[in-house]
């Protein structure tokens, strides 16, 4: 039985096999890439992916979180715990963070609408390579302004739960 997007986790939190195979394959290549580039290991990134969804489907369901947000914390959470078991210091463990972080904004970024998507992509463009959009009176346009606000408001959203404190 095929999932909808829009009930993968309930059918995932009702413990149906289907939600489980529904939710790898939605956010599978995701939780892969955190635990490849946070592992720097295919090997213990396979494994990563595993255990991440296995996690999930067996362990106590947070409702304060999305299933994407909880698959990713428990990503970065086996990522970290492999680096320790590797013996690798704060430093490394610090680099493989921030490379996950960007995997996962760019990630949220990539499922932004459009013209928030747009509008907050020239805002993080470097300094000197943004197109400024005025208006006719030679000020900021505030659809720019409405629209950057909207992608910041989604991605603050879609990034919720992603990074424990």
């Amino acid at each position: 039985m095929a999932v909808a997007y829009s009930d993968v986790e309930q059918v995932f939190a009702a413990g149906q096999p289907e939600g489980l195979a529904a939710a790898y394959s939605m956010w599978g290549a995701l939780i892969y890439t955190v635990a490849r580039r946070g592992s720097g290991s295919a090997e213990a990134a396979a494994d990563i992916t595993q255990r991440t969804f296995l996690s999930a489907w067996h362990g106590p369901r947070d409702v304060s979180l999305d299933l994407k947000a909880r698959l990713v914390l428990t990503a970065r959470t086996l990522v970290r715990r492999h680096l320790e078991e590797q013996g690798a210091d704060r430093a490394a463990q610090a680099a493989a963070d921030a490379v996950i972080d960007r995997v996962v904004v760019r990630d949220e970024l990539t499922a932004l609408a459009e013209p928030a998507r747009s509008v907050l992509l020239r805002a993080l463009a470097p300094p000197g390579t943004r197109p400024v959009s005025v208006d006719a009176n030679g000020s900021e346009s505030q659809f720019a302004a409405d629209a950057l606000l909207e992608g910041l408001q989604q991605l603050e959203h879609g990034l919720a739960g992603s990074r424990s404190v």
